[in-house]
């Protein structure tokens, strides 16, 4: 699958911008589909692949195994947002990251996909720097 992507991020941009619009759900084409939103996730899609495929499909293996410390362990404050109609990732996660990190805040956005940070960057940005995160 990374090698597949790696050939459509690194050809033509015409060609990537139209797949990465057709392959999301409503919630989230309506976020990629302004020109801003997908200049940011051209770019983005593009830089990840610019050395290869091998660094993106680690990625993916990555997440499946152990990380060496237990989510119980984290002691800073962590925020979570997360889009109630993810297909990407589902709410589940976040829920269950919510349980197990102490010090952890999660904001469901409804209606969101898995690109609500296009739309609510700055609501992230503003409780980021906040004194109560």
């Amino acid at each position: 699958m990374r090698r597949g992507m790696y050939k459509l991020a690194t050809g033509d941009v015409e060609t990537l911008r139209a797949r990465l619009a057709s392959g999301f759900p409503p919630a989230d084409r309506k976020l990629i589909e302004l020109p801003e939103n997908m200049a940011i996730f051209v770019e983005e899609i593009r830089e990840g692949y610019r050395q290869g495929w091998e660094g993106p499909a680690s990625d993916d293996l990555v997440i499946f195994r152990p990380w060496g410390f237990r989510l119980s362990d984290i002691s800073t404050r962590v925020g979570i947002w997360h889009g109630d109609v993810d297909e990407n990732i589902p709410l589940d996660h976040a829920s269950y990251n919510l349980e197990n990190i102490p010090n952890c805040r999660l904001t469901v956005w409804p209606g969101m996909g898995h690109l609500g940070l296009l739309g609510k960057w700055r609501e992230v940005l503003a409780a980021l720097t906040a004194e109560n995160l």
